[in-house]
């Protein structure tokens, strides 16, 4: 999947409806460059769609929470449930991040955001893989704004 497929895919601002819709094309996207061995296709496919389906969620709380200073912990998050689903995931994680940082800076984003939002995806994603049935919104804590609802 294209890096900037998944930044569609995390920006879209549409109702649940189409949001469905959009996950279940994600199920059927072919084989890319981040399938590796050791796992049934099935297993390797189940764990990128799951990291997808976490970024997009956490993306689509941080926009609803619209709540500031939130955006670092909402990155955490996304990578830390993303890691928690196996290496696969982790891996989709590291690559969407990525992404999404690159495309950050060349829109014009200053390095320090980026640096920012770095740390906080491998802090979650290093929570993940280290602590896979703890909670991300625990894991995450030290992100977490002051006052942000309890929901998040």
């Amino acid at each position: 999947m294209a890096a900037h497929e998944a930044a569609h895919v995390m920006q879209q601002q549409s109702g649940q409806s189409k949001q469905k819709e959009s996950l279940v094309q994600l199920q059927t996207v072919p084989p890319g460059p981040l399938l590796g061995s050791g796992l049934a296709q099935t297993e390797i496919s189940r764990q990128q769609v799951a990291a997808i389906n976490a970024f997009r969620r956490n993306y689509m709380d941080m926009r609803e929470a619209n709540w500031i200073g939130g955006d670092l912990y909402f990155h955490c998050k996304a990578n830390c449930e993303t890691a928690q689903v196996g290496s696969h995931g982790a891996t989709m994680a590291a690559y969407l991040s990525n992404s999404r940082e690159f495309i950050d800076r060349i829109t014009g984003d200053p390095p320090e955001a980026s640096n920012d939002d770095q740390e906080a995806n491998r802090y979650g994603r290093r929570g993940g893989r280290n602590n896979t049935d703890g909670s991300c919104k625990d894991i995450c804590e030290t992100f977490r704004p002051e006052g942000l609802p309890d929901q998040y």
